[in-house]
C-alpha cells in the first residue's frame, strides 16, 4: 500500500477530540464532539509498533464525494507521517509540526460508495507504527448520520407546542435554533453531535419573556459573538441580544431586550441582519388602518435603541395601494445597502407576487434598483411570495417561496442592478414541483461549487412534509447522489415542515422545522 507525504498545509473540518496520552489522531473541531466520525463506534481504536511508537484513531468516518474531512494524527517524536493512497480520493498529509500532522480526505465524483480502509503510518528513526481508519463514502447530499439519530435531532424547547423558525451555525460548528415555546423567544444550542449545549443558557436553552405570547423568527451573530434574536410579542415587534453564554446583554436596550409598537395593530418581525459597523435592522410588516399590511423595516442602534439617523427616525415604511405587503427576508450587502424580499399587491392580474427591493444606506429606495423606484415586483401567475433571501458574492439576488398555479417552490434571481438574471432557468424565474398539491420553499443557502439548496413543505395528502430541494446556479434541479427533491416526514399523521437552513463552516448544511408540535435539526452533507 502506498502512502503519501505532503508539506502542504490544509483547512480543518469537523471534530472529535480523540486525545490520549501522547500520541493520538483525531478528527478536529474546537470543544466539539465527533463530528464526520461514527460515535456508535467508541472512543477510538488504536495501534503501537514493536518499538513504543503509537498512533490512536477513530475507527471510522464518513465523509460524502465532493466534502472534505480532516484528521489529525498525532504522535510524539515522529520525524514523519504517512497517509495510503485511495482510488478517487485526495488524500493530502501535512508537514509534521510539534508531532501533528493534517490529513485531509476528499473524494471526488469519481470515487466508489462505501467504506475504503486508509492506513496511517508514523517514523520515527527506525521505529514505526500504523493504523487503518474505515472511511465510509457516502453519496452526495446524504444524510450526516453522526449527528444525532441518523441525522436528524429532535429538540425540546420547554413548552407543549414548540416552534424552531430561524437556524445559525457558530464558527466551531454549534447550532443555535431560534423560535418559541409558546409563550416566549427562545434559543437553544447544539453542540456539533446534535446534543444540548449546557454551556448555554439553562441545560442549552435561553428563553426570553416579554410579559405575553412571544416568537422569534430570525436570528443574527455579531462580531462579538452575540446572538440577536428578532420576532415579536403581544402584536409589538421585539428584539433581544444574548451574550454566548445565552443570558440578556444587559448593555442592549438597558434590559437586553426591547418592544416596538409601530401601528395600532399587529406588527410581526421576521427578519434580522447586522450592518457593517454594528448597527441592527429588523423587517417584517404592520398591520395599516385599512384592510391591509405595510412592508416594515426598522434600524437600531447597536445599543438597541432606534437609529434617528436613518430612514424617518429609524423606521421605513412603504404601502402599495393598502394592500398586503409584507418583507420576510432581509441581507445587507457589503456596501450597506440593505435589500428585502417577501410579497406585494400592487393590482396586477394575480393578485399578490413576489416582491425585491433595495434600501440606500440612508434608509431611501435606491433609485439604482430596477429602474427608480428601488422595488422589483414579479409574478409567477398564482399567490406568489417570497420567504428567504441570499446574496452571492458576486451581487446577483436570488429568493425562494412559492409560485404558480398549483402552488410550487418558486425561485427568483436578479442582477445587482434588480433586472432579471437570464443566466437562471432562462428568464430569471423558476418552479420546481416537490410533492403534491402545494410546495412552499421557506429557506435557502448557497452551496458554493453546487448551487442552491432550498427547504420548505410540501403538501402530500391531509398533511404536510418537509422538502429538501437541491439546485444548480442556473436553476436547474441537481439530482447527483441523493440530491434532488426529497420529502421527509418527520411525524407520520402530523404536518411537517422545514423552515430555515444554514450553512456551517465545514460546509454541511443545518436544517430546521418541526413535527407537529416538536422541533428537528436535520444534518446533510452538500
Amino acid at each position: 500500500m502506498g502512502l503519501l507525504r505532503s508539506v502542504a498545509l490544509v483547512a480543518l473540518v469537523g471534530g472529535c477530540n480523540l486525545l490520549n496520552g501522547s500520541s493520538s489522531l483525531e478528527v478536529v473541531g474546537e470543544n466539539a464532539p465527533c463530528v464526520g466520525c461514527d460515535p456508535r463506534d467508541g472512543g477510538g481504536g488504536g495501534a503501537e509498533g514493536g518499538d513504543g511508537l503509537s498512533i490512536v484513531a477513530p475507527p471510522s468516518v464518513a465523509v460524502a464525494r465532493g466534502s472534505s474531512i480532516a484528521i489529525v494524527a498525532t504522535s510524539e517524536g515522529a520525524a514523519e507521517i504517512m497517509a495510503s493512497a485511495i482510488a478517487g480520493v485526495t488524500v493530502v498529509a501535512g508537514a509534521v509540526e510539534s508531532g501533528r500532522s493534517t490529513i485531509t480526505i476528499s473524494p471526488s465524483a469519481a470515487a466508489a460508495i462505501g467504506p475504503v480502509v486508509l492506513e496511517i503510518r508514523a517514523r520515527a528513526g527506525d521505529r514505526e507504527a500504523s493504523q487503518t481508519v474505515s472511511v465510509n463514502i457516502l453519496e452526495e447530499g446524504a444524510l450526516d448520520e453522526s449527528f444525532g439519530d441518523a441525522g436528524i435531532a429532535r429538540v425540546d424547547l420547554g413548552g407543549a407546542s414548540d416552534v424552531a423558525e430561524a437556524v445559525f451555525v457558530d464558527p466551531d460548528g454549534k447550532i443555535v435554533v431560534a423560535g418559541s415555546n409558546g409563550a416566549a423567544f427562545v434559543a437553544a444550542r447544539l453542540d456539533a453531535s446534535g446534543k444540548l449545549d449546557p454551556t448555554f443558557g439553562e441545560g442549552g436553552r435561553a428563553i426570553v419573556e416579554f410579559g405575553g405570547p412571544a416568537t422569534a423568527r430570525a436570528i443574527a451573530r455579531d462580531g462579538f459573538g452575540r446572538y440577536v434574536l428578532f420576532g415579536d410579542a403581544s402584536n409589538d415587534i421585539a428584539i433581544a441580544r444574548l451574550l454566548a453564554n445565552g443570558t440578556l446583554d444587559t448593555t442592549f436596550a438597558g434590559a437586553g431586550k426591547r418592544t416596538d409598537d409601530i401601528s395600532n395593530g399587529a406588527d410581526v418581525g421576521y427578519a434580522v441582519a447586522l450592518a457593517p459597523a454594528g448597527q441592527i435592522y429588523g423587517a417584517g410588516f404592520r398591520f395599516a388602518a385599512g384592510p391591509g399590511q405595510d412592508l416594515l423595516v426598522v434600524r437600531y442602534t447597536a445599543g438597541g435603541a432606534p437609529d434617528p439617523s436613518w430612514a424617518f427616525n429609524g423606521r421605513f415604511i412603504l404601502d402599495f395601494a393598502n394592500a398586503a405587503d409584507r418583507v420576510h427576508a432581509m441581507a445587507v450587502q457589503p456596501d450597506g445597502k440593505v435589500v428585502v424580499a417577501g410579497h406585494a399587491n400592487v393590482g396586477g392580474p394575480d393578485g399578490i407576487d413576489t416582491m425585491v427591493a433595495r434600501l440606500d444606506v440612508n434608509g431611501t429606495p435606491d433609485p439604482s434598483f430596477a429602474g427608480n423606484d428601488g422595488v422589483n415586483v414579479e409574478a409567477f401567475g398564482g399567490d406568489d411570495r417570497a420567504f428567504a433571501l441570499a446574496l452571492q458574492p458576486d451581487g446577483k439576488i436570488v429568493t425562494a417561496g412559492q409560485g404558480g398555479n398549483p402552488r410550487r417552490a418558486a425561485f427568483l434571481r436578479l442582477d445587482a442592478n434588480g433586472t432579471r438574471d437570464a443566466t437562471f432557468d432562462g428568464d430569471g424565474k423558476a418552479t420546481h414541483a416537490v410533492g403534491g398539491t402545494e410546495d412552499v420553499a421557506r429557506g435557502l443557502v448557497l452551496a458554493p461549487g453546487v448551487g442552491f439548496l432550498a427547504v420548505g413543505s410540501a403538501r402530500t395528502g391531509a398533511t404536510t412534509d418537509a422538502f429538501l430541494l437541491s439546485l444548480t446556479d442556473a436553476g436547474a434541479l441537481d439530482a447527483t447522489g441523493k440530491r434532488g427533491a426529497r420529502t421527509f416526514d418527520w411525524a407520520p399523521g402530523a404536518n411537517d415542515g422545514a423552515t430555515a437552513v444554514a450553512r456551517a463552516p465545514d460546509g454541511r448544511l443545518v436544517v430546521v422545522g418541526n413535527a407537529g408540535a416538536d422541533v428537528v435539526v436535520m444534518r446533510v452533507w452538500p
